[in-house]
This record gives C-alpha cells, structure tokens and sequence, in this order.
C-alpha cells in the first residue's frame, strides 16, 4: 500500500476524487456542444455560432503534514457544464490534461485548460484525477485514493460568462487533505480531494493565456478564497459517550467537512491540527469523519483498508449562512488509531478533563476547547481559533464565546 514511486521527466501524479460540493442541475435536456483543445494548448473550434474563449486555472491551498514537500496530481477530461442543462448533458469537453505540483500553485494559479467554446452561462466543470504521488523527506511515495467517485465535479456559483471574442477565466481552487497514516519511517500517505470553483474578472486575465501559464493575478486568487470562506465552532458538548458540535458558516462560500479530531489535552494549542501526521497525535487524539448525514464517524479500524473505507465516507456540504450540529453518539476511544501503528493502550473520557475539537473544512481548520461533563446541556465558554490550514498561512484569529451547548 505504500510502494515508493521513482518518478523522471515531467512527474506524473496524483490521486482520485472525493464528490464534492453541493452540485444541482435543472432537468432542462439542454445539450451541450463541443470544442476541443489539443495537448500544445492549441484551441480548435468545433462548434458554430458566437464564441469565445475560456481558460481555466488552478490554484491550491493544500492541507499536509510536515516534512511533505510536494504533492503533484495528474488531470484530465477536463469538461465545463452549460447553465440550465441536466446533470448528464450540456457538458463541452475542453480536452485537456496535464500534470501540476499543488505546492507550486500556493498563492498562485496555473492554466490547466483553454478552449474556445460557444457563448453561453456555464455553472460547473468536471475533471478526473488519476494518482498521487507525495514528496516527503526527499522521498516520492504514491497515497492512496480516498474518493467517493472517479470524477471531481466542481460547481461555480453565479456561473461564468462567454462572450462573443473574450477571454474569462474560471478557478479551481484544490483544498485536499493529505494524511500521514503511518509514522515518519514507515510513511503511509491518504489523499482526500476537495475544490471549490470561482470565476476570475474578465479584466484580470491574460488577453493570451497559454497552458502552463502561472500567474497571481495580483493577489486577487488568493484574497478571493480567503475573503468568502469562514466558519466559526458555535457550541460544543462532550460526554463519555457522546459528542456535539455546532458549526456556523458565516462566509460567502460552502464549506465541505472531511475530517474532526477530539485530542486529550490542556489548551487549543496542544490539540491535533491538520499539518501535523496522524502518528505523532493519535496516542492522545481520536478522530472522525463526518458524513452528509450529520453523524461522526470514529476512525477506530485496525486495519489500513478499513481507514480508507471510513476516509471515504468523509464530506458534509454547508451553505453560506448554515449551520449544523455534528453529533456521535457512542464510545468515545482517545488513541484509537494508534492501534493501527502498534500501541495498544488506549483511555476514555474523564469527566473534567479538558479536551479540544478540532474541524477541517475547505482548506481552513476550527478548534474549540471543552471539558467533559455528565451532560451536553451545559453552558460552557468556548474559545475558537479558526485557521487556514495553508502552509502559507501565518495568521489566525481567536474568538471567546459564552454559548449553551444543545
């Protein structure tokens, strides 16, 4: 599960695909047309009518533990979804794939696809990725893939417009997750795909833009995603047997869920976060999974297989100005995967014992710190630092709240 990959030439990479966004079409049997693009970037029309042309660029805040030093992915069927179109028609192929190194698009963007495509609103594109391959301590290994579907559909609120001879752009902003299951001399390396898709101003990109173009667009990319995407841990219970947690979504973005950790510890600065590798916190720390049900799912199989089953069922989509409570109900095991790596010792909640939750959604992390009672209906203080999860990252905030845990 964890062969070493010797990689030459330009790197062929990465992973494959978890569903990801709330992603609703109409029924209309609009169909689409089709234009193509060629493996030089070249354009070629396909389709009559009023055209223009539609680049799309990649950028990416990635989630990676430390010591992971690139993360390249290979794309391709690369395809953009017409407006009011139903879910199996209205897609333009644009022909494209390639490979990227999603450590060298942090703050940046990279063309993966330009197509001259008939005029028209076009709400989502589709992709497939077909491996990963991680750099860690110098080393190339493949990760494998923890997806729900073998393509990764991205949807662009508001829709993008092509115009009659100009140029629009469409952003694919990759917020994955890679986890280090195994310990640092015996790496074993999970890839959860996320995205989230934007429109770039028609005045902001290149009149020419080419394949393999890499651009910051003057730090509009990047001020974009941060502007849109917040969410806040609103309340927290935390029984022996149970756990409840509120979260708000209080930006302009959806924000889809993967992964919590409840980690035994005295302050938010101690608890698990997403840069760091499962081993060297799983003696202290359980984690789970959240499903589109609300429910949490505790990562607690013993074998390698049976965590990326469980990885799989990751994904609960929040829309802007939503909330949910994520709720489990059950025992509660602090160092429950690190049965997976040998240690055997595990322990329950003490009633209080002070923990911290921590939430990974979209590329940022929240972490709320609670202490165990005998009921989830009591009122607690709840101090919350909300982070980007980014390795370009270099700021949080902290907000202190009196709530009543529900």
């Amino acid at each position: 599960m964890n062969g070493k990959v010797i990689l030459s030439g330009v790197l062929v990479a990465i992973l494959a695909i978890a569903l990801v966004g709330a992603f609703v079409f109409t029924k209309s049997g609009q169909s689409g047309t089709t234009s193509g693009v060629g493996s030089t970037g070249q354009s070629t029309q396909l389709s009559n009518g009023q055209s223009g042309t539609l680049a799309v660029v990649m950028t990416d805040p990635p989630t990676i533990p430390q010591g992971v030093t690139s993360v390249y992915i290979n794309y391709s069927d690369v395809q953009v979804h017409i407006k009011n179109a139903g879910n199996q028609t209205g897609w333009t192929d644009l022909q494209s794939s390639g490979d990227i190194n999603l450590l060298g698009v942090i703050n940046s963007t990279q063309t993966i696809a330009l197509a001259n495509i008939s005029s028209g609103i076009f709400n989502a594109l589709r992709f497939n990725i077909t491996f990963a391959v991680v750099t860690f301590q110098g080393q190339n290994y493949s990760a494998d893939l923890v997806y729900q579907a073998h393509t990764l559909f991205v949807s662009i609120p508001g829709g993008i417009a092509i115009s009659e001879g100009q140029t629009s752009g469409a952003v694919i902003d990759m917020t994955p997750t890679v986890l280090l299951l195994g310990n640092t001399t015996n790496p074993t390396f999970a890839f959860m795909p996320d995205a989230k898709g934007y429109t770039l101003a028609s005045n902001s990109i290149s009149t020419h833009p080419h394949k393999g173009d890499r651009d910051d667009y003057q730090g509009k990319i990047s001020d974009q995603i941060r502007d849109v995407t917040h969410f806040q841990i609103t309340a927290v219970g935390l029984t022996p047997s149970s756990i409840r947690i509120t979260v708000q979504n209080t930006g302009a973005a959806t924000v889809n869920f993967k992964l919590a950790a409840l980690t035994s510890t005295t302050s938010i600065s101690g608890g698990w976060v997403p840069s760091s590798s499962f081993g060297s916190m799983s003696k202290i720390s359980e984690f789970f999974v959240p499903v589109p049900n609300g429910s949490l799912v505790p990562l607690t199989s013993t074998t390698y297989v049976g965590m990326t089953q469980t990885l799989a069922l990751a994904g609960y989509t929040l829309g802007p100005n939503s909330s949910v409570t994520f709720t489990y109900n059950g025992q509660i095991t602090i160092g429950a995967l690190a049965q997976l790596q040998g240690h055997t010792p595990t322990q329950s909640i003490n009633l209080g014992q002070r923990y911290v939750m921590t939430i990974v959604g979209s590329g940022f992390y929240a972490q709320s710190a609670i202490t165990a009672t005998s009921t989830t209906s009591t009122v607690a203080s709840i101090t919350t630092t909300i982070t980007s999860s980014t390795s370009s990252s270099s700021t949080a905030s902290s907000i202190t709240t009196t709530t009543t845990s529900k």
